[in-house]
């Protein structure tokens, strides 16, 4: 897991990065105007707390009815990965003991099914990771497999994706953080494939792998897991990447540097600078539908919980638009878009398909 751990810390210092810096001295590309809410935009309500106290956090939207998240139970004692519909009780998929300092990861699905990850740490600290799935359906939850290997989570869309009939994921080679196992197992179980690559790679849109966060420093490269091509990203040097097979997204890895978000594909074409130093973007993927950014403007730092002024930056029209003046927490991924506003007893989720934004 040691990689997972080098994203998130490498992530929260390029927003700090971003948030706290001093404004440049020298002049900047020119941020795109903010203007109202997108066209077309029909936010849908998400269920955020359950009659008995316990609250919920959207993981992934599967359509605007349902959603798949984690539940911190009112006991304190308890949290469960569940599967939320519109309205009606949760369905409980698993759970755990807050003691147990797990967590649920890498969470896919297709139109019949869901598959997670679920890690537990044992009594010497170390942690034990499984493959999980359900029939969306109904019924009992089990055991895929438990051969998933030193599986690596970055909080992306792609940790855990489905291909074709199989489920594919990286892992850290044992002994070897210069080697990673591209692995995959049949949607119905079985023997768990692994195919072994040079380098420390990341999963992104099939077929292609992005270069491990924790190996950005050699240059970021993307590689297809189909026939093998390795295309090197042509970027401005330092610089701090996240890209997709499309689009990457760029900060400054220094506070010396004017501290602004800019996107660039990954030939060096088309940059365009999407966000100032009071801006960081959010998304654990770049660029979802190949469009959007998702934008996060820190307007109440002092407050118990971080209050956020929340929009997407439109690639197609060059534009940003305002989702929310006060977001407290938010996510994309896929096709969807959910956010929160207020916190405990006023908390409350919304949903947007980002498809039907003009």
């Amino acid at each position: 897991m040691t990689r997972a751990r080098l994203a998130i810390c490498a992530a929260l210092a390029a927003i700090g990065i971003l948030l706290w810096s001093p404004a440049p001295k020298r002049p900047v590309a020119a941020v795109p105007e903010r203007t109202a809410a997108p066209p077309g935009a029909k936010p849908f309500p998400i269920p955020a707390t359950f009659p008995d106290g316990s609250a919920y956090t959207p993981g992934a939207v599967l359509d605007p009815g349902t959603s798949i998240g984690v539940t911190q139970r009112a006991d304190g004692q308890h949290i469960d990965l569940d599967l939320v519909p519109a309205t009606g009780p949760p369905r409980l998929l698993q759970t755990q003991l807050v003691s147990e300092g797990g967590a649920f990861d890498g969470i896919a699905f297709t139109a019949d099914d869901l598959y997670w990850m679920h890690t537990l740490s044992d009594g010497t600290g170390n942690a034990h990771v499984t493959l999980w799935t359900a029939a969306r359906s109904g019924g009992p939850s089990r055991q895929l497999s438990a051969d998933v290997g030193d599986a690596e989570f970055f909080g992306s869309g792609y940790d855990v994706q489905v291909v074709a009939d199989r489920l594919y994921w990286a892992a850290t080679r044992p002994g070897r953080q210069d080697q990673t196992e591209l692995r995959s197992i049949p949607l119905a179980g079985g023997t768990v494939g692994v195919q072994v690559l040079d380098g420390a790679w990341a999963m992104s849109r099939w077929p292609w792998l992005v270069t491990a966060p924790s190996a950005a420093s050699a240059g970021t490269r993307l590689r297809n897991a189909v026939t093998g091509q390795v295309v090197p990203v042509n970027a401005p040097p330092n610089k701090l990447l996240t890209c997709s097979p499309t689009w990457c997204r760029m900060i400054p890895d220094n506070a010396a540097q004017p501290a602004q978000t800019d996107l660039i594909r990954p030939d060096g074409s088309d940059r365009r600078v999407i966000a100032d130093a009071s801006t960081a973007a959010t998304g654990g993927d770049v660029a979802v539908l190949d469009r959007f950014e998702l934008l996060m403007t820190v307007i109440d730092p002092t407050s118990q919980v971080v209050v956020s002024r929340l929009s997407l930056y439109d690639i197609a029209r060059r534009r940003t638009v305002l989702i929310s003046p006060a977001s407290t927490d938010s996510g994309i991924r896929g096709t969807y878009l959910w956010w929160s506003t207020g916190n405990n007893e006023t908390l409350q989720w919304y949903g947007l398909d980002l498809r039907t934004l003009n």
